[in-house]
This record gives C-alpha cells, structure tokens and sequence, in this order.
C-alpha cells in the first residue's frame, strides 16, 4: 500500500493468538482480526519483521553490514533458517523457534500462501530479498505485494 513517499508497513493486530489448529485449517486468512495501521518511510534496504503478536515493523538492511548478526538480533535466536518463498523474496525465522518461541500466525499463513502448508512458523519472521546469495532488501514491488498480502490475511 504506497502512498506517494510512504508506505503502510506496521500494523498492529489483535487477536494473533490464533491457535495452531486454527492457523492450519483456515483458509489462508486468520480471522478475525482489528488492525491498527502506521505508516513509515520506506527505504530501498527495507526488510519487514513479522512478529508472533501481529506487529510489523520494517528494518535498514545497510550495504556492507553483516546481515546474519542482524537477523539474530532481529528474531531473537542464535541459529536461524531459510523459507525460500520464491526465487526473489526470504523468510527467516528462529531455527529453534519451536521450542522458544509462540507461533507467529501471520508468518504462518503468509508461508501458506507460498505453498509452505505442513508447518508453523515461531517467533519473529523477517522478509527480505535475495540477489543469488546475497540477502538485500525488498524491492518496493515487493513490499507492495507483501503489504496486500498480508492485509488480506488479517482482514
């Protein structure tokens, strides 16, 4: 959702407890959830966290810094794993999440919607690019794309 030099890229949800059963045999979409939208500049290093209680929150990703300390830091863990959602776009999530960390649903059912449909995600979820192995920021189409998305699974 662009809206001239901003974009919505933090929404805070209520009810993102959902639980396990509920995320794995809905449809693609959690409901039902109250969003609350804020908006924040875009940058073109722009990675978006996605975390268990259903806030969004995006991250600088700087050319030249180590992207897997911030990954850690950003989630939260020591070890992290790769969803690889499509040839351009990555999820990372804590490898160990599952014995730490809550269910992320949005997370969850936004990997559902990538075909990733046996498991839950746990804990902080962060979406970036990929330009061959170099992790990058998201493109704005991107971001775009990823916004409508998940509008549509918590609306």
């Amino acid at each position: 959702m662009h809206t001239g030099k901003y974009t919505i890229v933090a929404l805070k949800c209520h009810n993102a407890q959902a639980s396990l059963d509920a995320i794995l045999t809905t449809p693609l979409t959690l409901q039902p959830f109250r969003c609350k939208v804020a908006v924040v500049e875009t940058h073109a290093t722009t990675a978006l966290v996605i975390h268990p209680d259903g806030t969004l929150a995006d991250i600088s990703l700087h050319p030249g810094d180590d992207y897997l300390h911030t990954l850690y830091s950003e989630i939260g863990c020591q070890t992290v794993d790769l969803v690889a959602l499509t040839s351009a776009l990555d999820m990372w999530v804590d490898d160990e999440g599952i014995y730490q960390q809550p269910v992320n649903p949005i997370a969850t059912a936004l990997a559902r919607r990538y075909g990733f449909t046996w498991q839950a995600y746990h804990g902080p979820a962060v979406l970036c690019g990929h330009d061959g192995p170099a992790t990058i920021g998201l493109t704005h189409s991107q971001l775009r794309t990823l916004l409508t998305q998940l509008d549509d699974i918590i609306s």
